[in-house]
């Protein structure tokens, strides 16, 4: 699942601008998505995909909720003021979710 973060666009006015970032963020998503289901498949694993739209946090725990055996997520793996400014959706779902969940570094850019 995917997450288009609305709440960034909430105080933005809907103008042609917002609409390219956001059109931007759901084809990162759709690409995000596709490796991921290439990647199970690889691996001979069954995948299905989403993309939601909403407060990251609150659509995973929604979803989650649905009778998830475990949630999967990836993390950007920040410290500090970065962390502090940026907040961390994986530690707010690993703190309210109610099936286990497994977070996964991302590898450093090179």
């Amino acid at each position: 699942m995917y997450v288009i973060d609305k709440t960034v666009f909430s105080n933005l006015p809907a103008d042609a601008a917002v609409a390219n970032v956001y059109a931007s963020l759901e084809k990162e998503g759709q690409k995000a998505l596709d490796y991921v289901c290439a990647e199970a498949s690889a691996a001979g694993v069954e995948a299905k995909t989403k993309i939601r739209e909403g407060s990251p946090v609150n659509e995973i725990l929604s979803e989650s909720a649905e009778g998830y055996d475990t949630v999967v997520m990836g993390t950007l793996g920040r410290t500090g003021m970065s962390k502090l400014l940026m907040g961390s959706v994986a530690e707010k779902v690993v703190r309210s979710s109610v099936c286990p969940v497994m977070v996964v570094r991302a590898r450093e850019a090179k």
